[in-house]
């Protein structure tokens, strides 16, 4: 008897749960929401990655808040007549308002492990300019791909002091834009 009224209680409880939780609720808010798109692709005067250690061809920049946005920087060195292709893509968090704007800080080595105040600019902030220029390069064009209400958006690029790296990259994405 004691065993079937914990059952039944355990049951209640999570029945309970479940009917609290409003991704339960219903079939489709369980689905997981697909992220916003923007993508910008450009030929470039300079190749961003092999101005860095390691040429690295693809890299993550993190998001300056504690979103689940992501931006991608790749690069494409095997173009026709040696032109360099950069590519960034973010995927910004649909359950943000898309009127919100967004930022990533580039700040620490890429490929390396962070040290606490060693960063990719910290000894060459001459560094954080060049690919500043480089980056805005692909910022001026229009996105190559959007999802439809963020065709848009505008990407600014600048160098800023950074307390933990010294100098930092940061990208601000202001996704609707006249």
């Amino acid at each position: 008897m004691e065993l079937k009224l914990v059952g039944a209680l355990f049951l209640a409880l999570v029945a309970s749960v479940q009917c609290a939780s409003p991704r339960a609720a219903t079939p489709a808010a369980a689905r997981e929401v697909k992220p916003h798109e923007v993508f910008y692709r450009a030929t470039v005067s300079e190749s961003l990655c092999l101005l860095l250690p390691g040429h690295p061809l693809k890299f993550v920049v993190s998001p300056s808040s504690q979103s689940n946005d992501r931006l991608e920087i790749s690069c494409n060195e095997q173009r026709p007549r040696n032109a360099p292709e950069v590519e960034l893509k973010f995927w910004l968090d649909a359950g943000v308002p898309s009127h919100y704007y967004r930022d990533f800080r580039w700040g620490h080595d890429v490929g390396a492990k962070d040290g606490p105040m060693h960063g990719q600019f910290t000894n060459d902030p001459g560094l954080c300019q060049k690919v500043t220029k480089i980056l805005e390069e692909v910022a001026e064009r229009a996105p190559t791909h959007a999802t439809l209400h963020l065709m848009n958006a505008k990407l600014t690029v600048k160098c800023s002091p950074d307390a933990r790296w010294v100098t930092s990259l940061e990208l601000h994405l202001v996704p609707d834009q006249p």
